[in-house]
């Protein structure tokens, strides 16, 4: 079962993402998704940690783990919104952050949760005239509680293929997060005469309706995708090159 991750820091005037790491080395996301960006996942020979290019209030974050048996490289950019911050594993752990860039290695599998704070967060004090006076506790009242819609939770990975112009290719999805909201990261991989893959962000619905906006990992190409989770676990749908695809 994977960690819970732990809310992101209210100091930097949202809810920052942060991150839980499963045993099997599988990365989830929880808080506001709109200010992490997913790089990419890359073997330990592309060497990424050399390459990382800092920019003034945005973290580089990279996580060393497993993914399917082999150690990897995942890549995120997080809008902090201010030079000085923190990050903190397993709720404890302050690690070193230079140039805006920080580097966890998780691959043994001690680490299990990442959180970026503001550097200042713990030292934040509150003053006798803060405290706050206490008030009666209010008589709970019989209402009802609406009941949420609820947001079916997907593997972490299907197979299948993709159906083209009367040609027929191997296709494979992988689901990197999934909030509560049904918002979704993933990376989608077409296999032929050469593998094509894509980053792709989108959502899925209380209906199990699915859209994914995706762009060339390697290319300026983009592709949409729409389809349907049916209730023995397949999904199938179309995408916007007029080609239909199932996936198991």
């Amino acid at each position: 079962m994977p960690v819970s991750a732990q809310k992101g820091s209210p100091y930097l005037g949202y809810e920052t993402p942060s991150f839980s790491i499963d045993t099997n080395g599988v990365i989830s996301i929880q808080g506001d998704l709109s200010v992490e960006t997913f790089v990419g996942t890359f073997s330990l020979d592309a060497n990424v940690s050399a390459s990382l290019k800092s920019e003034d209030n945005t973290l580089i974050l990279l996580i060393r783990h497993q993914e399917n048996g082999s150690v990897v490289d995942t890549e995120y950019k997080i809008q902090t919104g201010q030079d000085d911050v923190k990050v903190v594993t397993n709720g404890r752990t302050i690690v070193d952050v230079t140039q805006h860039k920080v580097f966890i290695d998780a691959s043994n599998g001690s680490i299990q949760s990442i959180e970026v704070k503001d550097a200042n967060s713990e030292s934040t004090s509150t003053s006798p005239s803060q405290v706050p006076t206490p008030t009666p506790t209010p008589v709970p009242t019989n209402t009802l509680t609406p009941v949420l819609p609820q947001i079916v939770q997907l593997n972490s990975s299907y197979s299948g293929d993709t159906v083209n112009s009367g040609y027929r290719y191997p296709m494979n999805m992988y689901i990197d997060s999934e909030s509560t909201q049904g918002k979704l990261r993933a990376r989608i991989y077409y296999s032929g005469l050469s593998v094509s893959s894509y980053a792709c962000i989108g959502n899925i619905r209380s209906n199990n309706r699915l859209t994914l906006t995706c762009q060339n990992m390697n290319a300026r190409i983009s592709l949409l995708l729409s389809g349907v989770l049916y209730q023995d676990g397949h999904m199938q749908g179309i995408d916007s090159a007029n080609g239909s695809w199932y996936l198991t």
